[in-house]
């Protein structure tokens, strides 16, 4: 083994860690609110908007700017996400 190959071990473990920690294994629950918070990953939009179509909230809220390495242009991921 590497030395890359043991910090990579060591980060995933600690990031199982961390995981484990914040996880709360609660469902999902009807809200009068979707918060949908930015980032280069449009999957969090979609997913947002299937929720929104499944009754699970009244309104959807959208956060995030221009980020680090933003694959939009000239708009917010906010702005971007709402498009979706």
């Amino acid at each position: 083994m590497i030395l890359g190959d043991k910090m990579h071990t060591k980060s995933l473990g600690l990031a199982h860690i961390l995981y484990d920690y914040l996880y709360l294994g609660q469902g999902i629950q009807k809200s009068d609110l979707i918060l949908g918070l930015g980032s280069k990953d449009i999957n969090v939009a979609e997913k947002c908007a299937t929720l929104y179509k499944q009754g699970y909230g009244q309104y959807i809220l959208f956060t995030g700017y221009a980020g680090k390495n933003s694959p939009f242009i000239n708009k917010s991921e906010a702005q971007a996400f709402k498009e979706i």
